[in-house]
């Protein structure tokens, strides 16, 4: 349980990353084309934290979409399987 959850955060942690890496490439050719390095730099810097954090919160997601057999996933009290 505690290995799956640990690979979980890793994946997160690597999509993050991928995330952060695409952005800034994105901006190093944006910034060789457009000439306007300041404005873009500054632009990266505002959007990298939350890009990397909404691809760890997309990369969860799909993850419980997967486990759930593709169904759209119903939040449920951590009790529900136990029958009263």
């Amino acid at each position: 349980m505690v290995m799956r959850a640990a690979w979980r955060s890793v994946r997160a942690l690597v999509v993050g990353v991928g995330l952060l890496v695409l952005v800034l490439l994105a901006a190093v050719l944006i910034d060789r084309w457009a000439r306007v390095g300041g404005v873009v730099w500054a632009v990266v810097a505002l959007l990298t934290l939350p890009l990397t954090g909404a691809g760890m919160i997309l990369h969860d997601h799909w993850a419980m979409a997967r486990r759930a057999g593709g169904r759209a996933i119903e939040r449920r009290r951590p009790d529900a399987h136990i029958s009263a």
